[in-house]
This record gives structure tokens, C-alpha cells and sequence, in this order.
């Protein structure tokens, strides 16, 4: 546990909330996060490209806080965004946003310090005007207007200097962190101070502000980010401390033992290999209980391309309303009772696997359509939900239904007798009876007639 001593400011957002610290990493952090980096191809209002080692320190910071909280996704800028002209609206609306990369590389730093600049502490700024198009020449602090991290301070020294900037903020219910920097090496410098957050005090970085000043000066003079080549400064230096949790969680230890003649042995788990202790002929055996699997058909079967539309749809516009977060819930519960065990099942068999891949393909043509229902009715995100929730439910019925009836109408046309001829031959079973009848009538009543007719002609004689 480490704690951090700020200033003797303690002030309170706009909104009545504490401010988020950069000091509250990784705690703020624990849950539903996902780390943004730019797309490597160009896009936004500056139709700039990320670097690779914006992706790589974006991918780095995910895995060192799945070592200790629930892993975060990754995505792309691109992904969550949407953009026209000078304008970025974020499509997320629900998750925790680490974002690395500057303005003109990730729109998502783009929408908070342009678009959004209600709630970013600094902001990146030009001599000319405020155009984020312009390449920007300082930082300012927005309370004071207060200028700093001038570009013409490292201009001419790349790979010996940079400067960069890490902003905590609330978005809503949702947590924050940018990570801007002028060039890759800032970005490096941030990556660094977030791996190593426990000894934040042993470097003497202060991260207890909404806003801190990164330095990154190459002292060694070998082109390489050094812990003790990094600064920190507190902006808006906070009184309240700042605490980590940021501990490994220890896997649960099962023992067991077995008395063999066996010297020496290895034990394998399906996880981790361990050499086991053997002692007065005694095997004990170390084994790491993994934690329950959640194990999705489609994101084992198909194209991470194909499924990850859908779920960035999900976590930006159905985890946002009610009837979404609940149905949601409730399906996870099912879903995930059948879906690991089904992948475990057919993960061994490569047939199975085309089978089942081919039967999801039109699960995923209905849910991308009906998605399409959302966006026009985004005005009132509830009745977008059932809109959504009625066509998806009567497309994937329509495109596994149908087949299925075509199927049995066709059996049913080759098995059942053949038509009669005639409505005559049809009902000649039932009105045989009547018929023979009427025949009797007709053959008792002119019988009658003839008896009459004889009987007069004898009175006339």
C-alpha cells in the first residue's frame, strides 16, 4: 500500500464529485475498461496514422493491469468514434477509457480536448488560433490560461527530450486517463510510470493532480526511456491521498500426496509445469486452480474482424439502457452455462468447427442489421433497444425457421397420396349412401305410376 502526499489544495469537480487523480490509477481502473489506441491507418479530421509503439505501450499497459484486476480490451480509436469534418462524437458510452496517443493520432484525445474541453484541466494549443488542426506549439492550463511544454523547447531534440502530459478525468459514471505526449518516447516515459506505480514515491513522481508534466530527458544518452530519467509534476497538486491496490492476486494451492518408488518426477497441469518434491518416497503436487472459464463460440470460431463490431455495439449502446444491461444479464447467465462446454466439445474437431462456424454466420448477418435499427432511433435509447430486440429476434428466427419448414413441406409433398381427378371422385365415398337412396325412390315411384296408369285403362274397358 502506497500512499502519495499532495499540496494543500483539496477542491471538488464541477458536478460534486472528488476529481479523478492520475494518483488514482490503477484502482479507478479495476473494471469494464478498455485501452484505446490510435488506428494505424489514417482516419479522423487530421487523416493521421498511429504509431507502433502507441499500439504497443496501449497493449504493454493492458497487460500489466490483467496481472492484477479483470483484463481490459483493446481497441482501436476507430471503433468507438465517429467522425464529420471537425467533429468526433464517442460512440462508448458505458466503459472506463485509457487512451494513449495525442489529438492528432487518437481521436478519442481529439473529442476530449476539442470537443470536450468542459472537462479536461489543460488542453494542447497554437500561436495562430485554436484550431486542432494546426500542429499545437504549448500546453495551457485552462483556469489560468497558463502556458507550458513549449515544442520549440525539444524541437531539435528528438530522441534526446520530450514532453508529455497525463489527464485524469470523470466522464459521467466512467474514469479517464489520456496519455498525450509530443513524441513516442513521452508516450514510453507515461507507459513506465503506469508499470510502475508502487514505487512512484522511490522516483519521486508526484500523480496526486487531475493533470501531471512528464519530462523525459535522455541523461544516459542511449536512446532508451530510464526510470531515473523521468520527472513528474503535479499541475493541480491535490491534498488527499492517493492509495494503491495495485498487488497480484495469489492463485488458489491445491496439495495432494502419493507415495511412490519414483525419485524424480514432473508434474503438468494444464496451466503451468512444475518439477514435484519428492521426499521419504512422497510426491506432493502443486497445482494452480484457474478461474472459471467464459469461453464465447464466436470469438473462439470466427474472425476477431467480424465479431469485434458487435461487441462495441454492445458495450456502447446496449449495456446503455435498461432493458439491454437487463436482458443482458440475464442471457449471460445461459449463455455461459452452455458456451464453454460446446467450444470444449468441438475445439478437437475441425469438421465440427466448419459446421458450427457455418451455422453462426447468419446469427451475425441478423445482429449487423439490426443494429442498423438502433442508430435511427438513438433520440430514445430504450425503444431503440426493443427495435433492435424485435428484428434481431424475427431475423434469426426467419433465417434458421425457414429452412426447417421448406424441409418438412417438401417431405410432406412427397409422401401424402395423390389428388382425385374430380370433386365427384373425391366425395364418392360419402354420397354413395344418399345416392343409392334416392336411385330406390326414383325406382319405387315410378313403379307407383305405372301401377296407377294400368288400373285406369281397365275402369275404361
Amino acid at each position: 500500500m502506497l500512499s502519495l502526499l499532495g499540496g494543500f489544495t483539496n477542491a471538488k469537480g464541477t458536478d460534486g464529485q472528488q476529481p479523478l487523480l492520475v494518483s488514482d490509477y490503477p484502482g479507478a481502473f479495476k473494471s469494464n475498461t478498455l485501452v484505446v489506441v490510435g488506428d494505424g491507418f489514417p482516419h479522423g479530421p487530421k487523416g493521421k496514422y498511429s504509431l507502433t509503439i502507441d499500439g504497443l505501450c496501449g497493449a504493454w499497459i493492458a497487460v500489466k493491469l490483467a496481472e492484477y484486476f479483470e483484463a481490459p480490451g483493446i481497441v482501436t480509436d476507430s471503433d468507438i468514434t465517429s467522425w464529420q469534418g471537425k467533429t468526433v462524437d464517442l460512440l462508448d458510452r458505458t466503459h472506463n477509457l485509457i487512451v494513449v496517443g495525442c489529438h492528432w493520432v487518437n481521436i478519442v484525445s481529439y473529442h476530449y480536448f476539442f470537443m470536450r474541453r468542459d472537462l479536461v484541466p489543460v488542453y494542447p494549443a497554437n500561436y495562430l488560433n485554436d484550431d486542432p488542426l494546426i500542429f499545437p506549439e504549448f500546453l495551457v492550463k485552462k483556469d489560468t490560461g497558463e502556458r507550458f511544454a513549449y515544442w520549440n523547447a525539444i524541437q531539435d531534440k528528438y530522441k534526446s527530450m520530450d514532453y508529455a502530459v497525463m489527464v485524469a478525468l470523470r466522464d459521467g459514471n466512467r474514469n479517464v486517463l489520456i496519455l498525450w505526449a509530443y513524441w513516442e518516447h513521452g508516450t514510453i516515459a507515461m507507459t513506465r510510470i503506469l508499470e510502475n506505480i508502487n514505487d512512484a514515491l522511490k522516483h519521486g513522481w508526484r500523480l496526486n493532480s487531475e493533470a501531471v508534466f512528464v519530462v523525459w530527458n535522455d541523461i544516459q544518452d542511449d536512446d532508451k526511456v530510464q526510470l531515473n530519467e523521468i520527472t513528474v509534476q503535479p499541475l493541480f497538486p491535490r491534498s488527499q491521498p492517493a492509495t494503491y491496490s495495485y498487488t497480484k492476486t495469489i492463485p488458489t494451492v491445491t496439495m495432494t500426496q502419493t507415495k511412490t518408488e519414483i525419485r524424480t518426477s514432473t508434474t503438468t497441469s494444464t496451466a503451468i509445469s512444475l518439477s514435484t518434491v519428492i521426499r521419504h518416497n512422497t510426491t506432493v503436487t502443486v497445482k494452480a486452480a484457474s478461474p472459471a472459464e467464459r469461453r464465447c463460440i464466436f470469438s473462439s470460431l470466427l474472425p476477431a474482424a467480424t465479431v469485434q463490431p458487435l461487441r462495441s455495439f454492445r458495450d456502447s449502446s446496449v449495456h446503455a439502457t435498461f432493458a439491454g444491461s437487463t436482458f443482458m444479464e440475464a442471457f449471460d447467465v445461459f449463455y455461459y452455462s452452455l458456451s464453454p462446454k460446446v467450444v470444449s466439445f468441438i475445439t478437437p474437431h475441425l469438421l465440427l468447427q466448419g459446421i458450427v462456424r457455418s451455422l453462426l454466420y447468419p446469427t451475425i448477418a441478423a445482429l449487423q442489421f439490426s443494429s442498423k435499427v438502433f442508430d435511427p432511433l438513438s433520440f430514445a435509447p430504450e425503444l431503440a433497444m426493443v427495435a433492435f430486440g424485435v428484428a434481431a429476434s424475427a431475423l434469426i428466427g426467419l433465417a434458421y425457421l425457414t429452412p426447417l419448414l421448406v424441409a418438412r413441406m417438401l417431405y410432406l409433398g412427397r409422401t401424402k397420396p395423390p389428388l382425385p381427378r374430380s370433386f365427384a371422385q373425391a366425395t364418392s365415398p360419402l354420397t354413395s349412401p344418399i345416392r343409392t337412396r334416392l336411385r330406390l325412390q326414383s325406382l319405387g315411384a315410378s313403379k307407383l305410376r305405372r301401377g296407377r296408369s294400368g288400373r285406369k285403362r281397365r275402369c275404361r274397358e
